[in-house]
């Protein structure tokens, strides 16, 4: 059907380029023909077609109606689990992610960040300091550091924890 500007004589569909399908070659030769070199990647799609971020959103909603931007930046990183009570733990598989954490940490809720170790920084809410050193110790691998240290950030303080025998891992 024709358009406002189509019957308002602002455009000429006969004049438009005739752009179907998921291929980008034609607006990518396009952008070459006029000289643009910085331009979004073409790739990706929505967030909601990937299954796991889709579960990671249908579970967080389970919990809490409301969700911001900090919150989806959350939900694409990391693995995912709920303490017994309910409480949220992300722990970082890279050290990528474990820098997305640490920069994603505002105060109200914690994060673990190991001080003399190899393992992954762990970001949780609420009360599961427990349930997330279990987590940290799990995914922290064979590293035999004597005494593993810590640091449990929450509002503006900084505690260390030793990482020790008597944080039993869940099996």
């Amino acid at each position: 059907p024709e358009t406002e500007p189509e019957r308002d004589g602002l455009i000429d569909r006969s004049r438009l380029l005739a752009v179907a399908g998921r291929s980008r070659k034609t607006q990518i030769g396009l952008a070459r023909q006029f000289d643009i070199n910085d331009y979004p990647c073409p790739a990706g799609g929505c967030l909601l077609t990937d299954p796991i971020f889709s579960e990671r959103l249908r579970e967080f909603l389970k919990y809490r109606k409301i969700i911001d931007g900090d919150d989806v930046a959350k939900l694409k990183i990391g693995r995912h689990f709920r303490s017994a009570e309910g409480h949220k733990i992300i722990v970082a598989r890279n050290e990528v992610e474990c820098g997305m954490l640490q920069r994603l940490f505002q105060g109200q809720e914690h994060l673990l960040v190991p001080e003399n170790f190899a393992g992954p920084t762990v970001w949780f809410e609420g009360e599961a300091l427990i349930p997330s050193l279990q987590k940290m110790k799990k995914y922290s691998g064979n590293d035999k550091t004597i005494h593993p240290t810590v640091y449990h950030h929450w509002q503006d303080s900084k505690e260390s924890i030793l990482l020790n025998s008597d944080v039993k891992t869940e099996s």
